[in-house]
């Protein structure tokens, strides 16, 4: 095994026992989560929501706390990282209480990636640590004095602010050891450099620690000395945004007294928080769970608070301070570095899963609130506003949305793109209906969060649409029933005060059956006008539902087929065997239809609206081109399509024009002759080659089929690829990450010193011939491994002994052509434009004796507003609803712009 997998073992060790522990620590306190949401929503919403924005305010000055001073020592870590790390530090913490050395192990970690010193990074983040006790030592001075002066300090207070400025003393003279006493800081570092070789020789193990270790280690600690003892000013500036961090805590302290109607006095308020963070900082369990918000509630009652108030002051508190950044560190950890190139299992479908159970639950939710009436001071707000009817309206569209949130759960599993954006539209609808249908914050709020955690999820749903088979409508059928059924029985069995007839289980499914089996006389008495409204919203409900089975039973015979494995596999005979390109091989992606003509050639086409767009020119013998041609165009008057062709080859031209059609050229092919590539040092694909592999980068060539593991790792990258451009996938024109597609493609990858995938290209192949495809990598990866990768491929097939190399389509050249639809070709032409420019190829083939081949759109004369449009819907890949009804605006656009 390579130190670059050993590496990826171990993260991926560290991840399982941190998503344990998280799930560990969220069951075993769960009783007091629910206490705390309890709690909380006994306060007055306006007041919490400003305590937890000037909790955000807290956070982001802490965050810069630890940015500034990793600053002064030479660590230079952007805000946008360091924000991240904060909160997944705090989380780590948590999980794995080590004194804070964990948390401290986030920080070390973005640091090495960014090639930091991790001593400097260390120690910056103890100098944060100096300065944050530093400023919360003039709260807790006026905290103690306070309660001095009150006679109500205890001894056991006066020893944890002992315990505290020790603490703090022995954290400054270890970073000023270098400075203050160098011969005693070698003695320390030579100590721990053999107690650690001994260690791990027990373990028959090599130490980690290098023999250059303590000459590093020793200079860092000087020069971290003398970074603080030079810099006072910068000290000051870092003491200053430590104690505006501390005054937002207090004032988020404060709202909260608000919150419950309590008004307190400075000196009581001031008491309690500092006893509080105090025995949070000096006390051995994680983060103080269970004994934080016991001493503040006991320094308050002591000075006056009423006991009730001060035990839910404390916990609402101690929700916004521990919880609240908790859940987020979880979260963020799962977006940095350390952890986004692991394992897609471990690290990306749990939380895949776990959203898509959570979006299941919220159409329970959904559903539950439905049948429950809100109080009575809610429905006199809300019909001041509205009339009855619409309060109504409001409770059947939050149970619709229920409904579609139950559906969409199952794409969300399977990370489906549209089920994404669906799932985002009905969680905003469901959080208007719930507020407009009685003020249900609480639901709005929990859907908000959700929705929050889905588009930070958002490159994880990259999955297209299939041809929905008839077993999937069958499968919305039977959970519509369900659905139906849950709703019915639930809203008997709970309001079963607002009928004459008390509804057990058994007599709440009784009556449901009834309903449907005597429209005339259901037997249903309401006794209010909420029980009259909920046994006439039944029959609604469940038109509304079936109306959308109808639909996706329907689909299936609405929607056209696409190729099967048994006609694909005969298209890739004929690809393969004919095929004048490499680019042939995007004939063969999941979009595509065939068409097989006599002669034995085949033309690859997808079908948008009344166009069918073709990929490239008919794939067979050159004699059988022109008669493939008119039959196909013959097969397109029949069924009333209109022809367009994609990319065809100067070669073929005449035949299109005497087809009667319309030709342009778009762009250009980009062919390398293998035999004209040198490597000479000078040349600029060696020199990359070169310097990359000089810091520790190599490039490895994966034969198909592809292992599941290396899947994972590109499916990783290509995801932070896309979040990285703001795209999303294309297809039709260009290749897409279609996991079955690419496990059966070469592919070339770039690895870091520490082995981990960081960049990879995907090839295609025909005829003496190499192409690449897919050229995805890290945000943070190597500046040059793009045209590393590049050089790579053309290397290893120089060295296969093919002939040619294609980089692939590069759109221009639309514009120049005298066209009588100059509209629609310089809209093709943008378009083009804009689909390819995310590949940057063109920029890295400085040093490629390289060559450009012309290609052309061919399509009917006056259909160049049509073949535009048909090429934006084939490129953007959307499916069914989404397709539809995106093409309205697209074809309003379109035609103002075409004028």
């Amino acid at each position: 095994m390579s130190t670059g997998e050993r590496t990826s073992n171990k993260r991926r060790w560290v991840w399982r026992f941190l998503f344990v522990a998280f799930i560990w620590l969220v069951v075993t306190q769960f009783a007091e989560i629910e206490k705390l949401v309890l709690t909380a929503s006994g306060g007055h919403i306006g007041w919490l929501v400003l305590a937890m924005v000037f909790q955000l305010f807290y956070y982001s000055l802490y965050s810069n706390v630890f940015r500034k001073a990793m600053r002064m020592l030479g660590v230079v870590l952007p805000w946008w990282i360091m924000l991240p790390s904060t909160f997944a530090s705090m989380f780590v913490n948590v999980v794995a209480p080590l004194g804070g050395a964990s948390g401290v192990a986030v920080f070390v970690d973005q640091a090495i990636r960014r090639k930091q010193s991790p001593a400097r990074t260390a120690a910056g983040a103890m100098l944060a640590l100096i300065s944050d006790f530093s400023a919360f030592s003039l709260i807790l001075i006026t905290g103690l004095t306070f309660l001095f002066y009150y006679k109500d300090l205890k001894i056991y207070e006066v020893i944890a602010a002992a315990l505290l400025l020790i603490l703090t003393i022995l954290m400054t003279s270890t970073l000023l050891l270098g400075l203050w006493n160098p011969a005693l800081l070698r003695k320390l570092l030579e100590w721990a450099h053999r107690f650690a070789r001994v260690l791990f020789g027990w373990f028959s193990r090599p130490s980690p620690l290098t023999p250059d270790w303590i000459d590093k280690t020793f200079d860092d600690f000087v020069g971290i000395g003398e970074a603080i003892r030079s810099s006072p000013k910068d000290l000051g500036k870092l003491f200053l945004v430590s104690f505006a961090a501390y005054s937002m805590d207090l004032v988020s302290l404060w709202m909260i007294f608000r919150a419950f109607g309590q008004v307190v006095h400075f000196g009581v308020l001031v008491a309690g928080f500092s006893m509080g963070i105090l025995f949070w900082v000096i006390t051995i369990t994680p983060q103080g769970i269970g004994l934080v918000e016991g001493m503040m509630a006991l320094v308050y009652t002591s000075l006056g608070v009423p006991a009730n108030l001060a035990t839910v002051i404390a916990l609402t508190f101690r929700g916004l301070t521990f919880w609240l950044p908790f859940f987020l560190g979880f979260i963020f950890l799962q977006v940095l570095p350390t952890f986004r190139g692991e394992s897609r299992t471990e690290v990306r479908d749990w939380s895949v899963r776990i959203v898509a159970l959570l979006t299941a639950l919220a159409g329970v939710m959904n559903m539950i609130s439905t049948v429950l009436p809100p109080r009575a001071w809610r429905i006199a707000l809300v019909e001041k506003i509205f009339s009855i009817e619409t309060y109504y309206g409001f409770y059947i569209i939050t149970a619709l949305a229920g409904f579609a949130l139950l559906m969409l759960a199952d794409g969300l599993w399977r990370r489906k793109q549209t089920a994404w954006r669906l799932t985002l539209i009905f969680l905003a609808l469901s959080v208007f209906s719930n507020l407009f249908k009685g003020l249900d914050y609480g639901e709005a709020l929990l859907l908000i969060a959700l929705g929050v955690w889905l588009v930070i999820l958002k490159p994880n749903f990259h999955a297209y649409s299939v041809h929905p088979p008839l077993q999937q409508g069958v499968r919305v059928l039977l959970a519509a029933l369900g659905y139906i059924c849950l709703y019915g029985i639930a809203g008997f069995y709970l309001l079963d005060t607002h009928f004459a007839q008390n509804y057990g289980l058994l007599e709440a499914t009784a009556q449901l059956v009834k309903m449907f089996s005597t429209f005339r006389n259901p037997g249903v008495v309401a006794l209010t006008p909420f029980g009259e409204y909920f046994s006439s919203s039944i029959y609604l409900v469940t038109g509304l539902v079936l109306v959308f089975v109808l639909i996706m039973l329907m689909r299936p015979f609405v929607l056209r087929v696409p190729a099967n494995d048994k006609v694909r596999a005969r298209a890739r005979k004929v690809i393969e065997a004919e095929g004048k390109s490499s680019m042939a091989g995007y004939a063969l992606l999941p979009d595509k239809l065939y068409c097989f003509l006599p002669g034995g050639s085949v033309i690859a086409y997808t079908v948008k609206g009344v166009t069918a767009l073709v990929f490239g020119d008919p794939i067979g013998r050159q004699e059988d081109f022109a008669p493939a041609l008119t039959t196909f165009l013959g097969q397109c008057e029949k069924k009333r399509w209109t022809p367009v062709f994609f990319q065809v080859r100067l070669d073929g031209l005449q035949n299109y024009k005497q087809a009667g059609l319309d030709t342009v050229r778009i762009g250009d092919e980009i062919i390398l002759d293998l035999k004209e590539m040198n490597w000479d040092a000078q040349n600029a694909p060696a020199a990359v080659l070169k310097r990359l592999e000089n810091l520790g980068y190599t490039a490895h060539f994966h034969a198909p089929p592809l292992e599941d593991h290396l899947v994972d790792d590109l499916q990783v990258v290509s995801d932070e690829w896309l979040t990285t451009m703001h795209l999303l996938e294309k297809r039709f024109s260009q290749g897409w990450f279609d996991e079955s597609f690419i496990r059966q493609t070469p592919v070339v990858v770039a690895q870091d010193p520490e082995g981990r995938v960081v960049a990879f290209a995907s090839l295609l192949t025909c005829r003496g011939e190499r192409g690449i495809d897919l050229l995805r990598n890290f945000k943070d990866a190597e500046e040059g491994v793009r045209k590393f990768l590049l050089a790579a491929a053309v290397r290893q097939a120089q060295q296969e002994g093919y002939e040619r190399f294609n980089f692939g389509f590069v759109a221009g050249g639309g514009k120049s052509n005298a066209h009588p639809d100059n509209g629609a070709v310089d809209y093709i032409a943008k378009h083009l434009d804009e689909v390819f420019s995310s590949r940057d190829i063109s920029s890295h083939l400085d040093g490629f004796p390289v060559r450009f081949l012309p290609r052309f759109l061919a399509f009917p004369a006056g259909m160049g507003r049509r073949a535009a449009l048909a090429l934006v819907r084939a490129d953007a890949g959307n499916e069914f609803i989404e397709d539809y009804l995106q093409d309205a605006w697209r074809r309003a656009w379109a035609t103002r712009r075409f004028r």
